[in-house]
């Protein structure tokens, strides 16, 4: 019922959930670092305010981090249809 929601994005059976978690977190470190720490800065300062007061603070974050190597990084891998290699910078 979540999923069909919109609240969850993957439902696994209960004998699964351990490494379907791990595979969920592997994932999720491969990411863009700033990125990732950026994306759940903006989360938590989120959390109790309406989107319009967030606006602003994600829209300077976003000029911030395309700014970056990895963001090229990012593209240049969807281009070369290759796993992008993050490197914080």
């Amino acid at each position: 019922e979540a999923l069909q929601m919109g609240i969850v994005t993957k439902v696994v059976p209960d004998n699964e959930l351990g490494s379907a978690s791990l595979a969920f977190a592997k994932e999720l470190a491969a990411g863009a670092p700033k990125a990732l720490a950026a994306t759940k800065r903006l989360v938590w300062a989120g959390t109790g305010t309406s989107i319009e007061q967030c606006l602003s603070e994600e829209a300077r974050t976003v000029s911030e981090l395309s700014g970056m190597a990895d963001a090229r990084e990012g593209l240049a891998a969807v281009i070369e249809r290759r796993k992008p290699n993050f490197t914080g910078h």
